[in-house]
């Protein structure tokens, strides 16, 4: 049997609810909505614009549904790119046999 939780769960820290991150947060509001990316020659990132009142954020203000106390949640994101394995990366021709 596979475990169907969540990967984020918000804890209310009043009276300890747990909440989904989609419950508190909107997929817009943490992503927002860029219009403009500006990349140097060697493509890295040195500019980005969002739609007017469509900037990430990744701060919410939430009041628990069991205890009707307010509390803040602070989200923090982490990514990690890494390479594909060489057999299924397709945008080379050729492939090692070792």
């Amino acid at each position: 049997m596979e475990n169907n939780l969540p990967k984020v769960i918000i804890t209310c820290p009043h009276c300890g609810a747990q909440y989904t991150l989609e419950e508190i947060f909107e997929a817009g509001d943490i992503l927002g909505w860029p219009t403009d990316i500006i990349r140097d020659p060697l493509n890295r990132i040195i500019y980005t614009g969002y739609a007017e009142g469509r900037e990430p954020s990744f701060t919410s203000k939430f009041i628990c549904d069991y205890c009707d106390k307010p509390f803040n949640v602070d989200l923090k994101i982490t990514a990690t790119a890494s390479k594909e394995d060489e057999a299924l990366d397709f945008s080379n021709t050729t492939v090692s046999l070792f």
